[in-house]
């Protein structure tokens, strides 16, 4: 007999599916890259959240905790695995061979995880992002400059 699911609840399931199914492109990001063997524990995260990742595109989203273990482990490992590779390539000042198409990569990696935690993490799990939230403590280019005090204006006239 087949179960009755809510619009809620339909809803809900087509942004997990989305969500699980839109995360293989955000994988997919560091396809080709050699990720440091140094960093063991930051593989196995990433290790974890791919193969979460799997498991779901293979038999659906069971719980939210399953969506967020997934992001959360693979993120935190891309993060951490990523970092020695950006930091090697700055301070040789994109010398070496390779050092700017990696940080492309990397720069594409962090884009496409940016965007999809926004644009399918967050329905998924049914959080409301905040209102204006990218212009969010943002001052206008054409905003004048804060306001001096008085005294302190005075001040700095003083000493000049």
């Amino acid at each position: 007999m087949a179960e009755l699911v809510s619009d809620a609840d339909a809803t809900k399931l087509a942004a997990q599916a989305r969500a699980i199914e839109r995360f293989g492109a955000v994988l997919a990001t560091l396809d080709g890259v050699a990720l440091p063997a140094d960093e063991p524990d930051a593989l196995k995260r990433m290790k974890r959240g791919a193969a979460l990742h799997g498991v779901m595109a293979a038999r659906g989203c069971r719980r939210d905790d399953d969506l967020r273990t997934m992001a959360r482990e693979w993120v935190r490992g891309m993060l951490e695995a990523t970092y020695p590779l950006e930091k090697a390539a700055s301070r040789a000042h994109f010398a070496n061979a390779g050092d700017r198409a990696l940080c492309k990569t990397l720069n594409e990696c962090y884009d496409a995880a940016a965007a999809w935690a926004a644009d399918d993490l967050v329905p998924a799990l049914g959080l409301v992002p905040p209102e204006n939230s990218s212009d969010e403590q943002r001052p206008s280019a054409d905003a004048p400059p804060a306001a001096v005090p008085e005294a302190e204006a005075k001040r700095l006239i003083q000493e000049a």
